[in-house]
This record gives structure tokens, C-alpha cells and sequence, in this order.
């Protein structure tokens, strides 16, 4: 019970609508240099992988199995680092947790046994910060921020199967905050 109660608060802290846009801010810049397509890459992991948090000598890496997408301690704020603190307690009550060694140094701790349900971070909420991170973009010669968002939301869709519905509540989500500006 306590392990769920911790990763629903990992998911609100880090995860909701008032904190998404931050978290994919975060993951952008400490992303591995060698993905050509960061943006499509983080998003196409966390719309595939669940959660299945790894706590790196650097930061957070929400999915295991992609320790190059990650959050930087530096990068959170006191509630985040202490729902981690709160994880961390349950792992070593539970005695459910695994450490290894990282390619090129550091230290990865990990839980051992996926939990019985997956989770998952809201696509919609991913298509909505993936677009307003792009539209903030400044404009090129070549292209707009508006046309940039789009071919990134192409590349995502191409990648991953998502119901047209998890698409228009996210344009819904988007015309909402553009209608809560002009007012």
C-alpha cells in the first residue's frame, strides 16, 4: 500500500498537468547528446516503458530502462526530493531494491520487482507539454515554432499508437490555455 501511495505522489509531484511542463524542460536538458530527436525520444519511452523509477547519482530516471532520460536533483523542488526520500524509505523497508553500476561511472538503485499495476504518464498530458515547449520556440528563417510542434507531434504519433482521443483532449487542453490568455 505504501508503494503505491509513494509512486502516486512521484506521478502527482512530477507528472501532473501543474508539473509537466517543468519535468519535460528537465529531462530535454539532461538528455544523453547522441539522440538525434530528444523531444520524440522521451516521449515515444514514456508513452512505451511505465514507470519504474531508478534513482541515479545524478537524478531521477522515471523508466528504468532508459537511465539517459533523468531529472537532476539540482532541477527539483523540496517536494520532489522528498517523496523520493519517502521512496527510498519504502525500498529499504521492503528490502526490494537492487543497485548497480553505471556505464561511465555512478551508482543506479532501482526497484527489484515491477508493481502489479503499471503506470503510466498521461499521453495527453505528454502531447500537450511536447507542444507548448515547442511552440515557445523562437521562430527560424526556415520554419515556425507552430510548424516545428507539428512535425515533433508527427515523428511521436509515427512512433506510437495513441486513440484519437488521447489527441483531441490534448488540443482541447491547448485551446483552453490559449482562450485563458486572450481573457
Amino acid at each position: 500500500m505504501a508503494d503505491c501511495e509513494a509512486t502516486a505522489s512521484v506521478v502527482e509531484l512530477f507528472f501532473s498537468k501543474e508539473n509537466i511542463l517543468h519535468t519535460m524542460s528537465c529531462m530535454l536538458r539532461g538528455i544523453a547528446p547522441y539522440h538525434a530527436d530528444p523531444m520524440t525520444h522521451i516521449v515515444v519511452t514514456l508513452c512505451r516503458e511505465p514507470l519504474r523509477l531508478a534513482l541515479t547519482d545524478r537524478g531521477l530516471a522515471p523508466v528504468k530502462s532508459d537511465p539517459s532520460i533523468f531529472i537532476l536533483y539540482s532541477q527539483m523542488s523540496k517536494p520532489q526530493l522528498q517523496s523520493l526520500k519517502m521512496v527510498l524509505a519504502i525500498w529499504n523497508m521492503s528490502a526490494l531494491y537492487g543497485s548497480t553500476t553505471q556505464m561511465g561511472g555512478g551508482m543506479c538503485i532501482y526497484e527489484l520487482k515491477p508493481r502489479r499495476s503499471r503506470t503510466f504518464v498521461d499521453a495527453v498530458l505528454l502531447l500537450y507539454s511536447v507542444t507548448l515547449l515547442m511552440r515557445s520556440c523562437p521562430a527560424s528563417d526556415y520554419a515556425t515554432s507552430k510548424t516545428l510542434s507539428n512535425v515533433v507531434l508527427q515523428r511521436i504519433l509515427s512512433s506510437v499508437v495513441l486513440p484519437r482521443e488521447v489527441i483531441s483532449r490534448a488540443e482541447g487542453m491547448l485551446r483552453a490555455d490559449v482562450l485563458a490568455l486572450a481573457c
